[in-house]
């Protein structure tokens, strides 16, 4: 006869002979999830008895389970760093039903499709072993190299085998960023009336367009916008008042050849009489701040004056018989009207509210 025998405790002697055997007929079938060791009792008619046994086994359909778990919270769900993501791997463990133990744990990294890592997390290195021994969970992490994983499109697939060959597989998607920003600033105005202490005085506007060039998806317009530093005095240090939302275009958006090539494009008008100094400073969506700014070939970016209006000024003559006279406009014809027999002081004022006066000839 024979008996499938359930336990994990080695038999001998009495408790061979203590097993209930049933008539071996024909093959016979162990069902899933079970341990299973068959004993067979063999007699022959002079009630001589001889003892077979298997090696122990175990049926099991039952996949390991397995939990991915990302060990930092990113900002805005972007990551710019290297991300450790925990993998636990569990075996169905219930009373009565047997497991089979975890065999190996494996690893893949994908960035857009094509694979950047891959590796193995376990593998049970035994043959046969006692059912105490057999792996029953594992807990390692994966740690997700940035640099070799810069996308939007990134996966990490973790696959678990258990010894009795169930295969299960668990994903986790993550976004990685380490690129950061580019800016570039142009102006169509490049003609400079003067420049003095790094600043350029300019009797015309200036239009300066300012190009981002980042990732669609971890671009923020609203962050890029309040980047943008702009201050306007007149001669005297007084601020002058601009308005932001008239100067400053909205943003418009091209995507490049690849994520990271996209642009980010907006203009700012300059057309207020002003003394200006200009600044940009950007942090993206997964905290990556700007390198530094290109101005290329455009003259004094950061600096300038937009001056439309010409100065005004005064001519004043006096007399030391104590007359005087002022005019503070162009003669439209040319008249003689004073007259005097002794010299007379000539004086010339002049002012100018936004770039202030330069020189007076005469």
């Amino acid at each position: 006869g024979y008996c499938i025998y359930e336990g994990t405790e080695y038999l001998t002697g009495e408790k061979l002979e203590g097993l209930t055997y049933e008539e071996y007929t024909g093959s016979f079938g162990i069902a899933a999830d079970r341990r299973a060791t068959v004993y067979v009792r063999i007699m022959d008619g002079a009630k001589n008895i001889t003892y077979l046994s298997s090696d122990s086994g175990i049926v099991e359909d039952d996949q390991s389970t397995i939990t991915l778990t990302p060990k930092s919270t990113p900002q805005n769900h972007i990551y710019n760093s290297d991300v450790a993501v925990e993998v636990n791997v569990e075996e169905e463990i219930e009373a009565g039903v047997a497991y089979s133990g975890i065999k190996e744990v494996d690893y893949t990294v994908t960035a857009d499709g094509k694979t950047t890592q891959t590796g193995k997390l376990f593998t049970f290195g035994k043959s046969s072993a006692a059912y105490e021994q057999l792996q029953k969970s594992l807990r390692k992490d994966v740690v997700v190299n940035a640099a070799a994983n810069n996308s939007s499109n990134v996966v990490l697939t973790v696959t678990a085998t258990d010894c009795a060959g169930n295969v299960s597989t668990a994903s986790q998607k993550l976004e990685i960023d380490v690129t950061k920003p580019a800016i570039t600033v142009s102006y169509d105005n490049n003609t400079a009336n003067k420049k003095k202490n790094n600043r350029g005085y300019f009797g015309d506007s200036r239009v300066a367009t300012v190009v981002i060039t980042e990732r669609s998806r971890s671009f923020d317009a609203a962050a890029a916008m309040k980047g943008i530093a702009i201050t306007a005095v007149d001669v005297a240090g007084k601020q002058v008042e601009l308005d932001r939302n008239a100067m400053i275009s909205s943003w418009t958006t091209k995507e490049g050849s690849t994520e990271n090539e996209a642009t980010h494009t907006a203009t700012i008008t300059y057309t207020a009489d002003a003394n200006y100094t200009f600044g940009i400073s950007y942090t993206d969506k997964a905290g990556n701040k700007n390198s530094a700014v290109a101005y290329g070939r455009s003259v004094t970016p950061k600096k300038f004056t937009i001056d439309h209006q010409a100065p005004s000024g005064r001519i004043s003559v006096k007399e030391k018989a104590g007359w005087e006279k002022t005019w503070s406009k162009l003669a439209e014809k040319l008249t003689f009207g004073l007259y005097s027999a002794k010299t007379v002081k000539v004086t010339v004022a002049a002012e100018d509210t936004i770039s202030g006066i330069d020189r007076i000839e005469y």
